[in-house]
């Protein structure tokens, strides 16, 4: 049987062992696939064009936002660029703000950079509505687990229903 594929969206940076510690869970926890991009080594054009086969390839995408714009070919981060992409693609984007500050050493700098995360958040919020917050790796984890289980039942019906349409 099919499963549900989750593609996990943040800044590397700030959130690296989130991803990989959230990537464990949902997938030692529920039945679901799970890709994230640092797994992906190529140069920048193959790299884009493999971000956006992934995304294709995803039920959910899951973004993790906090206090870091991120990098990027041009004036647009990969972050924000994936979550562009699945929105257009009419994706179901999970997003997830941090709630505490990480260290100085992981702010930017950039006024730029900090300009174009108060741009990107504000998208956000548009397209998706409420952020939900967290405030450490365990409350991230109870909160996408909740909400991937409740996307992973869906799967589960349609899937079953479909089986019985052909």
């Amino acid at each position: 049987m099919p499963v549900p594929m989750v593609f996990i969206s943040s800044t590397f940076l700030e959130f690296e062992d989130e991803r990989r510690i959230l990537q464990s869970k949902l997938t030692k926890t529920l039945p679901v696939g799970c890709r994230l991009a640092e797994y992906l080594s190529c140069e920048t054009p193959e790299l884009e064009e493999k971000l956006k086969r992934c995304i294709d390839e995803a039920d959910v995408v899951v973004l993790l936002l906090g206090i870091r714009y991120g990098s990027g070919p041009g004036e647009i981060s990969w972050t924000e660029r994936e979550v562009k992409y699945a929105l257009e693609r009419d994706k179901r984007v999970l997003a997830y703000m941090k709630q505490q500050e990480p260290p100085p050493t992981v702010v930017d700098i950039d006024i730029k950079k900090q300009e174009a995360l108060q741009r990107f958040k504000a998208y956000v919020k548009e397209k998706i509505g409420n952020i939900p917050r967290f405030s450490d790796t365990y409350d991230l984890i109870a909160l996408a687990v909740r909400d991937i289980h409740g996307i992973v039942k869906e799967f589960e019906r349609t899937t079953y229903e479909e089986g019985f349409d052909g």
